[in-house]
Protein backbone atom coordinates (compact mmCIF):
# COMPACT_ATOMS: atom_id res chain seq x y z
CA UNK A 1 0.00 0.00 0.00
CA UNK A 2 0.73 3.35 -0.79
CA UNK A 3 0.79 6.38 1.13
CA UNK A 4 -0.77 9.05 -1.54
CA UNK A 5 -2.41 11.39 0.41
CA UNK A 6 -1.93 12.98 4.09
CA UNK A 7 -3.89 15.76 5.38
CA UNK A 8 -4.01 17.72 8.58
CA UNK A 9 -6.30 20.13 10.26
CA UNK A 10 -7.27 21.32 13.99
CA UNK A 11 -10.83 20.60 14.74
CA UNK A 12 -12.43 22.50 18.01
CA UNK A 13 -13.92 19.46 19.62
CA UNK A 14 -11.99 17.27 21.93
CA UNK A 15 -10.01 14.18 20.48
CA UNK A 16 -11.91 11.98 22.63
CA UNK A 17 -15.44 13.23 21.20
CA UNK A 18 -14.72 13.14 18.02
CA UNK A 19 -13.29 9.35 18.08
CA UNK A 20 -16.58 8.59 19.70
CA UNK A 21 -18.19 10.39 16.76
CA UNK A 22 -16.22 9.67 13.44
CA UNK A 23 -16.05 6.33 14.27
CA UNK A 24 -19.49 5.54 13.98
CA UNK A 25 -20.47 4.59 9.90
CA UNK A 26 -23.81 6.14 10.66
CA UNK A 27 -21.93 9.32 10.80
CA UNK A 28 -19.68 8.86 8.02
CA UNK A 29 -22.06 9.84 5.59
CA UNK A 30 -22.25 13.48 7.06
CA UNK A 31 -18.83 13.97 5.24
CA UNK A 32 -18.89 12.66 2.25
CA UNK A 33 -19.02 15.24 -1.05
CA UNK A 34 -22.42 16.21 -2.50
CA UNK A 35 -22.01 13.40 -5.32
CA UNK A 36 -21.58 10.47 -3.26
CA UNK A 37 -24.84 8.64 -3.42
CA UNK A 38 -26.94 5.43 -2.48
CA UNK A 39 -25.19 5.31 0.95
CA UNK A 40 -26.03 2.54 3.48
CA UNK A 41 -24.52 1.74 6.53
CA UNK A 42 -24.51 -0.99 9.43
CA UNK A 43 -21.96 -0.57 12.82
CA UNK A 44 -19.27 -1.64 11.11
CA UNK A 45 -19.78 -1.31 7.05
CA UNK A 46 -21.01 0.98 4.73
CA UNK A 47 -21.43 1.34 0.92
CA UNK A 48 -22.18 3.87 -1.19
CA UNK A 49 -21.27 5.05 -4.78
CA UNK A 50 -19.44 7.74 -6.71
CA UNK A 51 -19.43 8.53 -9.80
CA UNK A 52 -17.00 6.71 -12.32
CA UNK A 53 -15.92 4.77 -9.86
CA UNK A 54 -19.04 2.71 -8.61
CA UNK A 55 -19.76 1.29 -5.34
CA UNK A 56 -17.29 1.16 -2.63
CA UNK A 57 -17.90 -0.89 0.88
CA UNK A 58 -15.68 0.00 3.92
CA UNK A 59 -15.47 -1.88 7.31
CA UNK A 60 -13.94 0.16 9.89
CA UNK A 61 -11.69 -0.45 12.38
CA UNK A 62 -11.21 1.33 15.51
CA UNK A 63 -7.94 2.05 17.79
CA UNK A 64 -9.33 0.65 21.62
CA UNK A 65 -6.83 3.94 22.90
CA UNK A 66 -8.82 6.22 20.58
CA UNK A 67 -5.75 7.59 18.63
CA UNK A 68 -7.08 6.06 15.28
CA UNK A 69 -10.22 4.84 13.08
CA UNK A 70 -9.02 3.03 9.67
CA UNK A 71 -11.46 2.61 7.34
CA UNK A 72 -10.90 -0.56 4.97
CA UNK A 73 -11.88 -1.07 1.88
CA UNK A 74 -13.88 -4.72 1.15
CA UNK A 75 -14.97 -3.95 -2.79
CA UNK A 76 -14.59 -0.94 -5.03
CA UNK A 77 -12.63 -0.09 -7.64
CA UNK A 78 -8.79 -0.43 -6.07
CA UNK A 79 -7.69 -1.63 -1.96
CA UNK A 80 -7.50 1.08 -0.09
CA UNK A 81 -7.32 2.24 3.44
CA UNK A 82 -8.52 5.82 5.03
CA UNK A 83 -6.57 6.62 8.45
CA UNK A 84 -7.89 8.67 10.53
CA UNK A 85 -5.32 9.81 13.57
CA UNK A 86 -6.36 11.98 16.50
CA UNK A 87 -3.83 14.01 18.19
CA UNK A 88 -5.06 16.20 21.05
CA UNK A 89 -3.95 19.53 21.06
CA UNK A 90 -5.42 21.17 24.21
CA UNK A 91 -8.35 20.04 26.23
CA UNK A 92 -11.15 21.15 23.62
CA UNK A 93 -9.22 21.16 20.43
CA UNK A 94 -7.01 18.02 18.56
CA UNK A 95 -5.93 17.69 14.73
CA UNK A 96 -6.90 15.23 12.79
CA UNK A 97 -4.47 13.94 10.10
CA UNK A 98 -6.48 12.04 6.97
CA UNK A 99 -3.69 9.42 5.04
CA UNK A 100 -4.54 7.27 2.30
CA UNK A 101 -3.44 4.63 1.27
CA UNK A 102 -4.07 2.75 -2.04
CA UNK A 103 -2.67 -0.74 -3.55
CA UNK A 104 -2.82 0.45 -7.72
CA UNK A 105 -0.25 0.85 -9.94
CA UNK A 106 2.17 4.00 -10.12
CA UNK A 107 0.29 5.17 -13.93
CA UNK A 108 -3.03 5.15 -11.78
CA UNK A 109 -1.87 7.25 -9.58
CA UNK A 110 -1.18 10.28 -11.61
CA UNK A 111 -4.45 9.88 -12.55
CA UNK A 112 -6.11 9.60 -9.27
CA UNK A 113 -4.24 11.77 -7.04
CA UNK A 114 -5.97 15.19 -7.95
CA UNK A 115 -9.58 13.48 -7.06
CA UNK A 116 -8.05 11.46 -3.94
CA UNK A 117 -6.88 14.93 -2.65
CA UNK A 118 -10.32 16.93 -3.29
CA UNK A 119 -11.81 13.84 -1.10
CA UNK A 120 -9.72 14.22 1.42
CA UNK A 121 -9.70 17.98 1.55
CA UNK A 122 -13.81 17.64 0.95
CA UNK A 123 -14.05 15.28 4.22
CA UNK A 124 -11.64 17.60 6.66
CA UNK A 125 -13.49 20.48 5.39
CA UNK A 126 -17.24 19.24 6.70
CA UNK A 127 -15.40 17.98 10.06
CA UNK A 128 -14.48 21.79 10.78
CA UNK A 129 -17.51 22.86 9.78
CA UNK A 130 -19.72 20.43 11.79
CA UNK A 131 -17.73 22.06 15.04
Amino acid sequence: MKDIESQSRIINRPSKDLYDFIAEFHHFAKFLPEQVTGWDATDTTCSFNIPNLGKITLQVEKDDAAQWVKYVSLSGPAPFELLCELKPETETTCQITLTVFADIPAFMLMMIAKPIKSFVTAVLDKMAEMW
